[in-house]
């Protein structure tokens, strides 16, 4: 059997199109390492957080009551017609 004749063309568009894949695994690949690093560092930050957490409830400092801010006086009839 004969082979088929490859132009320049074809040629080039495997080449384009091995380049292409061989980008896009890659991009895939440090999308994934990226993925899971995120989610250890959240697991890790979770952790300490509920750790302070339970610190600071087992202190549990009580609070000064919230102070009433004073009311605006109010003029009457401005701004009114």
């Amino acid at each position: 059997m004969a082979q088929p004749f490859k132009t320049p063309s074809t040629e080039k568009r495997s080449s384009s199109e091995a380049k292409w894949s061989s980008t896009n695994n890659e991009a895939r690949t440090i999308m994934e390492k990226e993925v899971v690093a995120r989610e250890r560092k959240t697991e890790r930050l979770r952790a300490q957080r509920l750790a302070m957490e339970a610190e600071t409830a087992a202190v549990e400092v009580p609070k000064a009551p919230a102070r009433k801010s004073p009311k605006k006086a109010t003029r009457k009839g401005v701004g009114s017609r």
